[in-house]
């Protein structure tokens, strides 16, 4: 090497100093000016020099901001590994600089990003540099470098240059320069132009030639043109550094150039900024000497990136498709091929993501910081447990877009041997996976794409292969994994064998990331919840197929800590738990649609502003398996909990497809996941068994879209003190948040305690109620002193719940039922029925409600309230001895007190001792007959009633349904009908004046086997029947012949009700027979699906017309004119009738879309508390409805003609709530478009 004479920028700071000096030579004395120490010389390089040999040698000087919000021990954080490469542990903000200075060279440097980022850019794109040309003191650049000029090394932005002007502690300029070709780009930022006019820089940055305009700051980000190697693989960069000019090259890619740098040479600089990197090569060579070309790692061994022939099926029926390498990548203008159909939101675009091959048959799934996706890929075939566990031909794919075309061209099986893999969750550099039996962790420790090792973290969930096992996991913003399973039973232990649940039913779990502190979080009698997504501020929403079994329905749910969610026909595997309500609150019934996975979609704002009622609401997207749609679930916040309005977003057209799952990427598009064909536990597709692979696509805007950095977590974990404080928030979801801190970490300050026993007296949403109720329990926080202690019913109603589940000394327990006895008549509704249920449930509650009743019975009325505890009582422990023999005193009394006992024997269930309540029976059949009396002999089935009962069936001077319920009551009546009681029912079913006895009729008749010959007659009326009666039927089809089921498909084929069916019902009902039979209606059901469709799909923009020309005083003038007969059922103001909801300030609380859509589907968007109800009296009078009020004396009805109808308790016989809306469908027909926006409008406008 050479010596270097002095800088000339040297050499003008010498003449200053000696000036400077000549001045302080003068009186008075002056402080030493400031001198910079003297730099090394600049040696041109004219050998190879490894600095990584410097780095062994001790030629490196270190430095760590020691201000910044973290810094490491530089020696750790620039340290050598075994295999010879080096390891920048990014712990800090600093340098690690030569000794000495160089110039005219060919710097080298082979490096590749490492998993960990650190402090405030944990969540920001990996960034570090090499600094060249550096001079002055270490730190005197922000703190942690030097005066120099970077190449920067950055996710998205490897090459840019910056120049890195800086002034030491004392004050004195480093300046630094470059003439660059400087061109902007669309966002006016800087970026090298070749042949671009050149402009001098002392500062800022000048992006690489193709750095992409919407780079973000994002961990992970990748531009569409980087020509840097993807996460996990070795990118070069070179800098050539000649006379005064730079070239950087990436990947053998010329990407910036500067000429005229001041200073042209100095020391090096490897710069660390917070993000971990691994550098295997970093050399200087003489200029002219390096010519090796880059090329890119060769794979290893076991993988291949050409196009290898595909290893063998080895198990046996697994489609030879599924069969391929290991490693798949896409070739050179390959392309994905084409999207399939589909109906998307104006200004977005669905791409086909993944290449055929490369995925056979994805599940769900999960996208790292990078952008990778990870799927649970499955071999195709639907074997049973014990095939499965023996092939273990499930995977785990990792795919990758490397060139950021939103095309996956690479693809790996990054796991084998699993079962059925359903989800991965990528965090903390390890992949999470449900495979039954459990959740396992993969990890890949030399970052090939292939994991080495794997846990299974915890296991003991039962399955049975047809779906209902675990799904997930997923990450919390707690920091745990949450995932499901479904209800196939379980056995669940910690790590250290203690046993955390043992059960049946399905539920929603979570753990820590090293699989500690397992919990259940939610159990539920559905049969299989699927996804989750959590919201910013930690609520959890999840789907769940079959919630409800009869009638069958899916559903979206809010889970909550310690939330018990029922099914009538499950009751029994959740006996033994903590219950809050007998029902708990939902956010959405979906029907029967088979949802499975779901995301919070967190950039729809920014994507889709104009989807949106609200900035503030939130975005759930729902695949729909057997419906090839993902719908939106636009969730608005409603106290502690959330309502949902549904939003078709994409409807696909691709035969084969279902979709099982949708993920959010990195930069806010939608990877929607297909398993194709090959599952048949899910009826209701009614699609041919053949396999069809699967496929993923990409819903992106046509436009790209500028995304701000993402938001930091709301999340927060709370001090014991914040606890205290939000308990009494205003805010229910502040308050249940407490409330569920308080539960999770078992807090039980004072403070926390008094707060708590405060809001159990306010009045308080489902969601609230169930987290503080349970806070309550779970912490033991009450004893029986604070009920006995209480004055306020509400919160007495509430400590009774609690404390009767959770009271264990016998003396505060027998303390809790005595309250609870002496509660039974109160007139806090809510006091009353927790008294009831806390008895009921209690070890000795017959001979203690027997001594209640002993009591009562002796008194010679009872008040509406006792009634009303004597029938729920009567009615849960009808089967016990003790209160079996007061019911059979209180049949031998008059009235009311009769009534209730007749209610409570009909509405009984098991085994009844029934034979000391024949004689009173018998006898009231000729004296006082009722429908109740027939509802209580046939739960009693015997063949002592049944000469009287016949005699009055036949008796044609008795009305119609006390004939009919007589028929039903006898003994032997059962599935069959009697052809008098077909008969009766069919003439019930045509008489269209009275809407009660018809659908009490159609249901009789849809439970019963009919023949052949009653088939035939009853098909033509039921199709002229409504949507009730029809869809009653369709529950009932399974036990009717395949030649009997295409007489009914005939006939439904014919139906102008068919476009009105839950399309869901449709297709399970008729998934029971050969597909042949639905055949016989397909054309007639997609020709009515289509027309709903088309319907739905203009729902937006009719919105829309509605907000932009709507003309609100027209809609006013079509309201009050009668148009579409909306003043036949609502009110504004002092018009019209108020038999359904009071819109007088509906647009305070309804978008136009929300409006709209209750018009045009009045059955999609019930409004609480205008549910149709029907009704039966004693006096076998049908009522159909609207309760406007309930109390224990009874309740009020509205009947369809706006009359108000009194209902003492003591009368009613039966109540069920009807899924269909009184509001009836097709008023849309009624206006012009334009009339239609009108009204809208005008409904908007009252708030």
């Amino acid at each position: 090497m050479s010596p270097t004479p002095t800088p000339r920028w040297l050499a003008y700071g010498s003449v200053l100093l000696y000036a400077l000096t000549a001045w302080a030579q003068t009186p008075p004395p002056a402080k030493p000016v400031p001198v910079l120490p003297p730099e090394p010389p600049q040696e041109a390089v004219i050998k190879v020099v490894n600095l990584l040999d410097h780095v062994r040698d001790g030629k490196m000087d270190y430095h760590i901001n020691p201000k910044a919000d973290i810094h490491g021990d530089p020696k750790e954080v620039y340290k050598l590994q075994p295999d010879g490469a080096l390891r920048v542990s990014g712990e800090g903000y600093g340098s690690m600089v030569t000794k000495g200075a160089f110039k005219d060279y060919h710097l080298v440097c082979d490096f590749k990003w490492g998993e960990k980022t650190w402090g405030s850019r944990t969540k920001r794109s990996r960034d570090n540099g090499i600094l060249v040309h550096c001079f002055g003191p270490i730190g005197a650049q922000g703190g942690a470098w030097m005066a120099s000029i970077e190449a920067q090394i950055i996710e998205g932005g490897v090459g840019d240059i910056l120049v890195l002007s800086a002034r030491t502690a004392d004050g004195i300029p480093l300046p630094v320069s470059i003439s660059a070709e400087l061109g902007r780009d669309r966002d006016k930022e800087a970026i090298w132009t070749p042949g671009a006019p050149r402009v001098t820089m002392t500062g800022g940055r000048l992006n690489w030639q193709h750095r992409d305009v919407d780079w973000k700051d994002n961990l992970g980000y990748r531009g569409r043109a980087d020509v840097e190697s993807p996460f996990g693989e070795w990118t070069r960069l070179e800098i050539i550094a000649k006379g005064d000019t730079l070239e950087y090259y990436t990947n053998g890619v010329l990407v910036n150039r500067a000429f005229e740098c001041k200073p042209s040479g100095g020391r090096i600089l490897l710069q660390t900024e917070a993000a971990e990197m691994f550098v295997r090569r970093y050399e200087l060579h003489p200029l002219g000497t390096f010519t090796e070309k880059w090329t890119p790692a060769p794979a290893a061994p076991k993988k291949t990136t050409a196009a290898p022939a595909a290893e063998p099926v080895s198990a046996k029926g697994v489609p030879a498709y599924v069969a391929r390498p290991v490693e798949m990548t896409l070739a050179k203008g390959q392309g994905a091929g084409a999207a399939p159909a589909a109906k998307l939101p104006a200004g977005f675009e669905l791409i086909n993501a993944v290449p055929a091959g490369m995925v056979a048959h994805p599940t769900l799934g999960c996208v790292d910081t990078q952008g990778r996706l990870f799927v649970g890929d499955s071999p195709g075939v639907a074997w049973g447990v014990g095939q499965h566990e023996k092939e273990q031909a499930g995977r785990i794919v990792m795919l990758e877009d490397r060139d950021g075309d939103g095309v996956f061209d690479r693809s790996t099986v990054f796991a084998d041997r699993l079962t059925v893999p359903k989800g991965a969750c990528w965090a903390n550099g390890a992949l999470y996976v449900a495979s039954p039996p459990g959740i396992w962790k993969f990890t890949d420790a030399n970052s090939d794409g292939v994991a080495e090792k794997r846990e299974l973290l915890v296991g003991g969930f039962q399955w049975s292969a047809n779906g209902a096992d675990v799904h997930g996991p997923w990450l919390h913003p707690d920091g745990r994994l949450y995932w499901t399973h479904g209800r196939k039973g379980h056995e669940v232990k910690q790590q250290d064998g203690t046993l955390v649940h043992k059960g049946l039913a399905s539920g929603v779990w979570s753990m820590r990331l090293d699989g500690s502190d397992v919990r259940w979080h939610s159990l539920i009698c559905g049969d299989n919840p699927t996804g989750l997504a959590f919201a910013p501020t930690g609520e959890i929403f999840g789907t769940c197929n079959l919630y409800n079994g009869v009638p069958r329905h899916d559903t979206i749910g809010q889970w909550q800590l310690g939330g018990i969610y029922t099914r009538p026909d499950w009751l029994q595997i959740v006996a033994d738990q903590l219950r809050t309500h007998e029902k708990m609150p939902l956010v959405a019934n979906l029907g029967h649609i088979v949802p499975s996975g779901c995301a919070l979609w967190s950039r729809a704002n920014e994507l889709a502003p104009t989807l949106a009622a609200s900035a503030e609401n939130l975005h759930l997207m729902v695949s729909l398996y057997n419906s090839q749609k993902v719908i939106r679930l636009e969730l608005q916040k409603e106290g502690a909990g959330y309502r949902a309005s549904e939003h078709e977003f994409l409807s696909l057209t691709k035969t084969g497809a279902h979709l099982t799952d949708v993920v959010e990427a990195p930069d806010g598009s939608l990877l929607v996941l297909d398993t194709g064909t090959w599952y048949p536990h899910c009826p209701s597709t009614l699609l041919n068994s053949a396999n069809v692979p699967g496929g993923i696509y990409r819903v992106r805007p046509i436009k790209p879209v500028a995304l701000a950095p993402a938001k930091p977590s709301p999340y927060r974990e709370l001090t014991d003190d914040d606890i205290a404080r939000d308990l009494g928030s205003a805010d229910s979801a502040v308050a249940r948040r407490a409330c569920e801190q308080l539960t999770f970490r078992l807090v039980g300050t004072t403070a926390a305690r008094a707060a708590l026993l405060t809001l159990l007296d306010k009045p308080l949403d489902p969601f609230l109620e169930h987290a503080a109720e349970y806070a309550a329990m779970k912490t033991q926080a009450f004893s029986v002193k604070e009920l006995q202690a209480s004055t306020a019913p509400r919160q007495q109603a509430r400590l009774l719940r609690i404390l009767s589940q959770v009271t264990t000394k016998p003396a505060d327990l027998a303390a809790v039922y005595d309250f609870a006895a002496t509660s039974l008549d109160a007139a806090e509704p809510a006091l009353a029925t927790n008294a009831a249920t806390a008895l009921g449930k209690a070890a000795n509650a017959d001979t203690r409600v027997a001594k209640v009743f002993a009591a009562w019975l002796t008194e010679p009325v009872l008040s509406e309230r006792r009634l009303l505890a004597f029938e729920r009582l009567g009615t849960a422990l009808a089967s016990r001895p003790e209160v079996s023999k007061a019911l059979a005193t209180a049949l031998t009394k008059q009235g009311p007190v009769r009534q209730v006992a007749l209610k409570a024997i009909a509405n009984s269930t098991g085994k009844l001792p029934d034979q000391q309540w024949r004689p009173a029976l018998l006898g009231l059949l000729d004296t006082e007959v009722s429908p109740v009396l027939f509802e209580a002999i046939a739960r009693v089935k015997h063949r002592s009633f049944d000469e009287r009962l016949s005699a009055l069936a036949a008796d044609k001077s008795r009305a119609v349904t006390l004939r009919l319920r007589s028929l039903l009551a006898l003994s032997e009546a059962g599935s069959q009908l009697s052809p008098a009681a077909f008969d009766l029912l069919l003439e019930l079913l045509a008489d269209t004046g009275q809407a009660g006895p018809r659908i009490e009729a159609s249901r009789r008749l849809a439970e019963a086997q009919l023949s052949d010959a009653q088939l035939d007659r009853f098909l033509p009326v039921l199709m002229r029947a409504g949507p009730i009666e029809q869809g009653d039927f369709l529950q009932h089809l399974k036990k009717y012949t395949p030649g009997q089921g295409k007489r009914i498909a005939a006939a439904f084929a014919q139906s102008s009700q068919l476009g009105t069916l839950r399309p869901d019902e449709v297709r399970v009902a008729f998934a029971k027979w050969p597909r042949s039979v639905f055949e016989v209606m397909e054309p007639a059901f997609n020709a009515a699906m289509a027309a709903t469709e088309a319907k739905k799909s203009k729902l937006d923009a009719w919105a829309q017309e509605a907000a932009r020309s709507g003309r609100p005083e027209a809609g006013a003038k079509h309201f009050a004119a009668g148009k579409g007969a909306c003043l036949a059922c609502h009110q504004v103001g002092a018009v019209g009738r108020a038999l359904g909801p009071d819109l007088s300030r509906i647009g305070a609380i309804r978008t136009e879309r929300e409006l709209i859509e209750s018009i045009l589907f009045p059955s999609n968007t019930i409004a609480r508390d205008y549910e149709l109800h029907a009704v039966v009296t004693s006096d076998g009078r049908n009522h159909l409805g609207l309760i406007k009020s309930r109390g224990a004396d009874g309740l009020v009805l509205m009947d369809a003609a706006g009359q108000l109808l009194t209902l003492p308790t003591t009368t009613v016989v039966s109540e069920t709530q009807l899924e269909t809306s009184l509001m009836p469908g097709g008023l849309d027909a009624a206006f012009t478009p334009a009339e239609l926006a009108d009204l809208v409008a005008w409904l908007r406008s009252l708030r």
